[in-house]
């Protein structure tokens, strides 16, 4: 398995590495410090790819963007410390499929990668049930006072 690790920071990135040896019976690191240094691995077969959302440069949904597009057969998770679950909405209306808080143990981050890599989306627990069915009701007026609206940030 190849994966792709997108960091500005170089320790963070050696613990993952660390972390993940024995995640896969072989795999190969490549690694990655912003999007642009990434551009440099879209002529490889990429298996997975795990990118911070807040690098140096280009951060947020313009990074997930950058790389979905670079990288159309790769799946992509997101590492963040923003736990925000109107982000990590947005992160998966947009193509992630998935979003592990850095604040995750290790064994969270190993079973997420596993779901993921079978198929599935990972949502961390506390992200789960915060968001309204629709953005609108029947009558056209907003959901109740509070609940986050994906992509649009909070209900007025």
């Amino acid at each position: 398995m190849k994966l792709l690790l997108v960091d500005d920071h170089e320790l963070f990135r050696a613990g993952l590495k660390f972390i993940l040896e024995d995640f896969e019976e072989s795999v190969d690191f490549l690694e990655a410090s912003s999007t642009e240094e990434a551009a440099a691995f879209q002529d490889q077969p990429i298996d997975l790819i795990l990118l911070d959302l807040g690098l140096h440069g280009r951060s947020g949904l313009d990074a997930l963007d950058a790389i979905r597009k670079g990288f159309t057969d790769a799946t992509i998770v997101v590492l963040s410390s923003d736990e925000d679950p109107v982000r990590v909405r947005m992160c998966i209306e947009q193509g992630a499929s998935g979003y592990i808080p850095k604040s995750s143990s290790q064994d969270v981050m190993i079973q997420a990668l596993r779901l993921v890599l079978a198929g599935g989306i990972y949502l961390p627990p506390l992200s789960i049930g915060h968001y309204p069915v629709r953005t609108r009701t029947d009558a056209g007026t907003p959901p109740a006072q509070g609940r986050p609206m994906p992509g649009r940030g909070w209900a007025t």
